[in-house]
């Protein structure tokens, strides 16, 4: 790293290696995989993940659905997941932006025509998640048990069931692999499918974030191939990334799709960690969207929680910070001893919060922007060879919340602190006609 001159840098979110346990702690003895019990309607998986008719299939007051027992939760699961598997199989060497493209289309749908499917939904989220934090079957299999939970007149409002941890586990049974811990999906999306109704009008869609793609793996530092770095920066720069060229190609699909069935949605942006910087540089291209009835693309609210710039600058700012600042001064806490003098005290090497107009602001095209961001994480990538702490920094031209009394891994604890998840429910609720 010390032969590569990056200047300045900005963090990514791999969580791979720590997942929070579920809040509920009904949910807390769960380690076996959820148990195979026979749900008879699966159209409700087709409709969350791209085969649904045109309309959702509402239920008469979505307030009065039962709630769900922990059983018929884990049933729901398996089943989301097994269909999930059948439609739409891993294949050798596709990537996860190509995975993420067929999971979001239509049934039959190649990866290079895929095209995400609107089911008719009043709001759109396009959610950009934090590097290393984006796992493609992750959001579509948690709204899908939802649909199938929702076919059988149930729902989660009111029950402890914790669902990404749940969903998280049983990904990992059927895989044999431990998938990545998304923020994301821990806090925004689990707290809209536990309101019934809120569930019933939102349709989420996930996309990776990160500029850097050798960030995505378990262990980044070892995965630092120089031509492969440099030609990630130059498409950073040039915000010509996966994840946001394809979060652009899902929108334009979207609206298209929305217009043919009379349909205005609104899309809400949604992002964590270095997806605050995509988010921006997403809405900044999307202003270049062609029109539809004569509308440009915008959107009533971005959503940021704990923004960084590009994934490259953060581990930039933190190595830099690990090594030249933290280094010289415990350096010089040995000059001190040898002086006998007492030590000064070393702050812990971390990005640090700050305001960045020229890369994280609201654009032009968002009507509102709330931005909830910390100055408390020490753990931030949770690497085994270097550790640094991630600080969220303001949002120019936005609302900014500052969380106070996150733990020490506060850049992925804040993503479903009460605070962050009741306000972005709050806001949506204000963008529904309800059922």
């Amino acid at each position: 790293m010390s032969n590569l001159s990056i200047a300045r840098l900005t963090p990514p979110t791999n969580y791979s290696a720590g997942r929070p346990e579920p809040a509920s702690p009904a949910d807390r003895s769960t380690s076996q995989a959820p148990a195979r019990e026979a749900v008879s309607d699966k159209s409700a998986v087709s409709a969350a993940q791209g085969t649904a008719p045109a309309q959702l299939p509402w239920v008469d007051g979505v307030t009065a659905l039962q709630p769900a027992s922990s059983s018929q939760v884990k049933a729901a699961i398996q089943n989301a997941i097994e269909q999930s598997f059948a439609r739409v199989p891993d294949r050798p060497g596709e990537n996860r932006h190509q995975l993420n493209a067929r999971l979001q289309a239509d049934a039959g749908a190649g990866a290079k025509g895929a095209r995400p499917h609107y089911n008719g939904a009043d709001i759109i989220v396009i959610a950009f998640e934090g590097t290393g934090a984006f796992e493609p079957r992750q959001a579509p299999v948690m709204q899908a048990t939802v649909e199938i939970l929702r076919q059988q007149g149930l729902g989660l409002s009111g029950t402890a069931s914790a669902l990404n941890y749940l969903v998280d586990q049983a990904l990992d049974s059927k895989t044999g692999q431990t998938g990545k811990w998304s923020g994301l999906a821990a806090g925004p999306l689990e707290s809209l499918l536990n309101d019934d109704a809120l569930a019933a009008q939102t349709q989420w869609f996930s996309f990776a974030s990160e500029e850097f793609e050798v960030l995505a793996g378990d262990n980044p530092t070892e995965q630092l191939a120089p031509r492969q770095l440099l030609a990630e920066i130059q498409g950073s720069l040039s915000g010509q990334t996966p994840g946001i060229s394809q979060a652009l190609k899902a929108v334009q699909a979207l609206r298209e799709q929305a217009q043919a069935q009379g349909k205005t949605p609104r899309f809400v942006i949604v992002s964590h960690s270095s997806g605050g910087r995509s988010a921006v540089k997403f809405m900044e291209q999307a202003k270049a969207l062609p029109a539809i009835n004569g509308q440009a693309f915008n959107s009533p609210l971005l959503f940021s929680i704990d923004p960084v710039r590009e994934a490259h600058e953060a581990l930039g700012e933190a190595l830099s910070d690990v090594y030249l600042r933290a280094g010289t001064q415990h350096n010089l806490n040995r000059l001190r001893g040898l002086l006998g003098w007492a030590p000064a005290p070393v702050k812990h090497p971390a990005v640090q919060s700050q305001p960045q107009p020229e890369s994280l602001y609201k654009p032009g095209n968002a009507q509102k922007a709330i931005n909830f961001y910390q100055r408390q994480d020490r753990e931030g990538l949770k690497m085994d060879a270097v550790r640094f702490g991630i600080h969220g920094s303001p949002l120019a031209r936005g609302e900014n919340i500052e969380i106070k009394g996150v733990g020490s891994a506060g850049h992925g604890e804040i993503a479903y602190q009460q605070q962050v998840t009741n306000r972005f429910l709050a806001e949506l609720r204000k963008l529904t006609p309800g059922p």
